[in-house]
C-alpha cells in the first residue's frame, strides 16, 4: 500500500502491480520474468531502457501468437506463424542488409528492387524488366553453362561446354544496331 491505496497485490499466477503515471509514478527499476522453474528469461533494464530477452525467448504478438519474434542459440527469427504476410513497410526505402552495413536487397520507394552480392549491385529492376549491369552474366543451367551478358562494348550469349541450338518454323533474322 502507499497512501492508502493498494499498489502490489500478490494473486495465484503471480503479482498485480498496479498504478497511474502522473509525471513521476508508475513503476521503477528492473524488472525479471522467470519461468516456473526458477529460469530468468526476459528482464526489463531500467538503465538501459530495454528489454532483454534470453535465448528461447519469445515476444508474441496477436490473439494466437501469430507474429512471434526470439532467439534461439545462434538463430534469430521473425516467424509468421498465423494466417496474412509479414509485411515490411517503410516511408523510404527498404533495406536487407547484412554484417549491418552490407546492402544484399534494397527496394527503392517508387523505383527500383536492386540485389547485391558482397555489396556489389549485380541487377536492378526497372519498369520495363530487369537489368544487369555491364559485366554482370545472367547464368542458367546447374553450372552456369549458359550465360548471357553485355562487358561494355558487346553483347555476348555463351556456352561454356554444350552448342546453341535454337529452333523455329520461321526464318531467322540477325539485325545491326541500325536494324539493317
Amino acid at each position: 500500500y502507499y497512501a492508502g491505496a493498494q499498489k502490489f497485490e500478490t494473486i495465484s499466477t503471480g503479482v498485480v502491480i498496479t498504478g497511474s503515471d502522473d509525471g513521476d509514478g508508475g513503476a521503477k527499476g528492473d524488472f525479471k520474468f522467470f519461468q516456473t522453474d526458477g529460469t530468468l528469461k526476459i528482464m526489463f533494464d531500467a538503465s538501459t531502457s530495454q528489454f532483454e530477452f534470453l535465448d528461447d525467448s519469445k515476444a508474441t504478438f496477436g490473439s494466437g501468437d501469430d507474429l512471434q519474434i526470439y532467439h534461439s542459440s545462434n538463430q534469430n527469427y521473425v516467424s509468421v506463424t498465423g494466417t496474412g504476410n509479414l509485411n515490411l513497410t517503410s516511408a523510404s526505402s527498404v533495406a536487407v542488409k547484412v554484417n549491418s552495413t552490407e546492402d544484399a536487397i534494397v527496394c527503392n520507394i517508387n523505383g527500383s528492387v536492386d540485389l547485391y552480392n558482397n555489396g556489389t549491385k549485380q541487377c536492378q529492376t526497372f519498369d520495363g524488366g530487369l537489368n544487369w549491369q555491364d559485366n554482370k552474366k545472367a547464368e542458367f543451367g546447374n553450372s552456369g553453362d549458359l550465360k548471357i551478358y553485355h562487358d561494355g562494348t558487346n553483347s555476348i550469349l555463351k556456352s561454356a561446354s554444350h552448342s546453341i541450338a535454337h529452333y523455329s518454323n520461321t526464318r531467322h533474322h540477325f539485325l545491326n544496331a541500325d536494324g539493317s
